[in-house]
């Protein structure tokens, strides 16, 4: 029943009566038995009505009244569902589908009332709703708040055939203006993980997720309408799965659109509404350095309390996005939160937190100590600054050539009895090290603050040092300051999944980059400010050099410098105050870049791209 369209589409090729009978005996099967499902309703509702449109020269009256009123009937099935938010893949995938019904049924005499009816509902929800909150959370640069497998199977692929379907209909070219649409490939090449070409695994979704059968059924679509070389590259490098579905790229690839790889790109890219950045150290090289960081403000249920964070990969999946994808006591009490994170938590004891919809429980959640649940933008152009849904933002951007740095402020994501602020600097310098600088006041001293990485080998701990390994990868942490701190492992058999005193594992589902293990770092000293400075430095196992590092201090500053035979790092960071850094980078001797990084900028010797 699924693969009606393809008959259908067979049919209007050629005309062969073979066809047109199979898609009338999909379309009589349907009409004897609707589906009343959330997800199988509306795909229905889609491939029927343009299967009916693509044969309807050959339909009998009697059965385009039959046709016409079990559309009619699923469509009112669909608008009972509950109303998501216009940024939720539900919205999108579910809602939006009656918007055929009205297309396909107006003015052909079977059922105008009805067909009026939907096509006005359709109308205002693809117009008015649709594609502006798509094209709020992509910005200028691209992004979707649910993760890659929520965006390719229910939200970009079905608002994208939206679009085309109006755009056949009406002549009015969605895709013309839209920035969701015109960056969705550069999303997408950005967030591709070098080590196995898998899509990141941020938000709901989860490891091993790689470009397939969803992405290609819609990104030559978008080639063709947006004129991206991007989208035509990527979905060529797409191999088919499903011949059933062969009729998507007939039907829209453009052969004339000559396809361009993403090699020469630059290394980083910022995601400016999304709050995600992404640096890299290649394009080319499955044991290219690949990392993501992520302070964005909250649009969608299927985004996390990750505000702050960051993943590494290298050869391997080394800090990880822990956790499983389901919903249950473990995404309630693990997976969407803060712990769950390579980020800080900040742990008042007599903190609770609301579980709303993430399980089916309906009770509150265990105290991990981290980030609020932000609330949900309902309907688009609601954002307001300062509101429940503006919860992080990346305040300053600078990528060049030779590093790329990233400030994010995360202070009104925890709750205002516990934390006053928290800053977050993440520097990742060719190729292969990162420095990562917290500023975390809190409200009490007496507030344990404790530094996150996670892992899915066990790491080992050695003085102020630690070592994570994952395939052929290896990364290399120091904690520089605080100058005596407490570290401590904590996983294996059950505590993979463990929040203040009790492990929450998945029921039944599993991913291979789930982790069971995590570091904790936290001062020695009992304060309401603390300082937390870590270098990192990724490579393979059995190669590189360890790279030497001594801590810095000057005035109200602090820093650490890195070096090895070859290359020095000269970082500062102010302690108070407004954030700023001063990065010094030396190779073979000599200096190849000197900046201050802040609210204003100086000395750059190397063009950069810079966001305020």
């Amino acid at each position: 029943m699924t693969n009606m369209m393809l008959p259908a589409f067979l049919a209007i090729v050629n005309g062969d009566e073979r066809y047109i009978n199979k898609t009338k005996d999909y379309l009589e099967a349907l009409s004897k038995n609707p589906p009343k499902d959330q997800y199988l309703t509306p795909d229905y509702i889609r491939q029927a009505a343009v299967s009916y449109d693509w044969i309807y020269g050959h339909l009998s009256r009697e059965e385009k009244q039959r046709f016409a009123h079990v559309l009619v009937n699923m469509g009112d099935y669909v608008l009972m569902l509950w109303r998501h938010s216009d940024f939720n893949n539900h919205f999108i995938n579910e809602t939006l589908s009656v918007i055929y019904i009205g297309v396909v049924l107006h003015g052909d005499g079977v059922d105008d009332q009805n067909a009026d009816r939907f096509l006005e509902i359709g109308q205002d929800y693809l117009i008015h709703h649709a594609m502006p909150a798509a094209d709020e959370i992509a910005g200028d640069d691209g992004g979707q708040a649910e993760g890659f497998s929520y965006n390719d199977w229910g939200y970009a692929y079905p608002l994208a055939q939206t679009a085309e379907m109006w755009r056949v209909a009406t002549g009015e070219d969605l895709f013309a203006h839209s920035s969701f649409f015109h960056t969705q490939a550069l999303w997408h090449l950005y967030c591709l993980r070098p080590h196995d070409k898998s899509f990141v695994k941020a938000e709901d979704c989860p490891s091993g997720y790689k470009a397939g059968e969803d992405l290609k059924s819609f990104i030559h679509l978008i080639g063709a309408r947006c004129g991206d070389g991007y989208a035509q590259w990527l979905g060529d490098q797409i191999k088919r799965q499903y011949q059933q579905k062969a009729w998507h790229e007939i039907l829209w690839r453009d052969p004339s659109l000559k396809p361009i790889s993403p090699n020469a790109l630059p290394l980083a890219r910022h995601f400016k509404k999304l709050g995600w950045v992404v640096s890299r150290s290649g394009w080319t090289s499955p044991d290219d350095t690949f990392a993501l960081f992520q302070c964005g403000d909250f649009y969608a249920g299927h985004q996390h309390l990750d505000a702050n964070t960051f993943t590494i990969d290298k050869s391997g999946s080394l800090a990880i996005d822990s956790g499983v994808n389901e919903y249950s006591r473990h995404r309630a009490n693990y997976y969407c939160r803060t712990i769950a994170h390579n980020g800080i938590t900040v742990f008042d004891p007599q903190e609770t937190f609301s579980n709303e919809v993430w399980s089916a429980e309906g009770t509150g959640v265990n105290n991990d100590g981290g980030q609020m649940r932000g609330i949900a933008i309902e309907r688009v152009g609601e954002f307001k600054t300062g509101g429940p849904s503006d919860v992080a933002e990346i305040t300053q951007f600078y990528s060049s050539p030779n590093f790329t740095y990233v400030c994010g402020d995360v202070s009104r994501a925890y709750s205002p009895k516990k934390l006053r602020s928290f800053t977050r600097q993440f520097v990742h310098i060719q190729p292969d090290w990162f420095v990562v600088l917290d500023r975390v006041v809190s409200i009490d001293k007496s507030y344990r603050k404790n530094w996150l990485l996670h892992s899915i080998e066990k790491p080992r701990l050695e003085g102020n040092g630690f070592t994570l390994e994952h395939d052929r990868g290896i990364l290399i942490g120091r904690t520089v300051y605080p100058e005596t701190s407490l570290s401590k492992m904590i996983g294996g058999a059950g505590k993979e999944y463990w929040v203040n005193g009790q492990n929450y594992p998945p029921d039944s589902k599993k991913d291979p980059e789930a982790g069971s293990w995590r570091i904790e770092i936290s001062p020695t000293e009992a304060n309401t400010s603390d300082l937390f400075l870590h270098v990192l430095q990724a490579g393979i196992k059995g190669s590189g050099e360890p790279a030497h590092i001594d801590p810095l201090a000057e005035g109200d500053r602090k820093g650490v410098l890195i070096e090895n035979t070859h290359a020095k790092a000269n970082l500062l960071f102010s302690v108070n105050g407004v954030p700023e850094c001063r990065i010094r980078l030396e190779k073979e001797g000599r200096v190849i870049e000197e900046i201050t990084l802040g609210m204003n900028l100086s000395g750059v010797s190397q063009p950069g791209m810079i966001d305020k």
